[in-house]
């Protein structure tokens, strides 16, 4: 009987915690993430852990983090996502945020200097989506509009071209995207109609 009582205790706290976060991001450098995790809890605010050597968990440090450090004290955030060394993220509001490393101005903010806490990426509320890979960044306007920047070696901003890019710049006119997962080189997106359409190497 006590030890059914301790598995019930021990359930118990495990599904707790589990019910603290409503999303965590993550990845390796292989797959376009870097060596560090972002994540929001139930109650809006944000968190950070892991390499931090380029400011990539937005504590205002370089100081590398082994467990869950809180970032800010806003509690109105509701997606994150990491690409390598740099980390973006969505307000409720519809403001996009971004900070890190900048090499390739992946921050969107026209320079290639880096930040060690969250920015917001311009002016405007109007971002719905935002998927990041290795050292560029695509995002989702509420209008369905979608826009590029960053690296674009293989011209995975979707642009067309190998021409790097410092600020957002839209990259299509399509706007039924549902939904965009973006990875080391290449990001893959799926419309209202179920088909899947991507952009790498040469572009669309």
């Amino acid at each position: 009987m006590k030890k059914i009582l301790l598995f019930i205790s021990i359930f118990s706290s495990l599904n707790f915690q589990a019910q603290c976060w409503i999303q965590i991001a993550s990845g390796s450098q292989g797959s376009g993430g870097g060596f560090h995790c972002l994540g929001i809890q139930n109650d809006g605010t944000l968190w950070a852990w892991g390499l931090n050597d380029q400011g990539q968990l937005g504590d205002g440090t370089t100081i590398n983090r082994n467990s869950p450090t809180q970032i800010g004290t806003d509690n109105d955030w509701i997606f994150v996502t990491v690409g390598t060394n740099s980390t973006y993220a969505l307000k409720q509001d519809g403001s996009l945020w971004a900070w890190g490393n900048n090499s390739k101005g992946q921050l969107s903010d026209g320079t290639t200097t880096g930040r060690l806490s969250p920015a917001q990426v311009l002016p405007g509320t109007t971002w719905s989506k935002v998927s990041a890979g290795d050292q560029f960044v695509i995002a989702q306007k509420t209008d369905g509009t979608l826009w590029g920047c960053g690296q674009a070696n293989n011209a995975e901003t979707g642009l067309g071209s190998a021409t790097e890019v410092f600020t957002f710049t839209q990259n299509t006119t399509i706007t039924d995207w549902e939904s965009i997962r973006s990875s080391f080189a290449h990001t893959l997106l799926r419309r209202s109609d179920g088909t899947i359409w991507g952009f790498w190497g040469g572009g669309w």
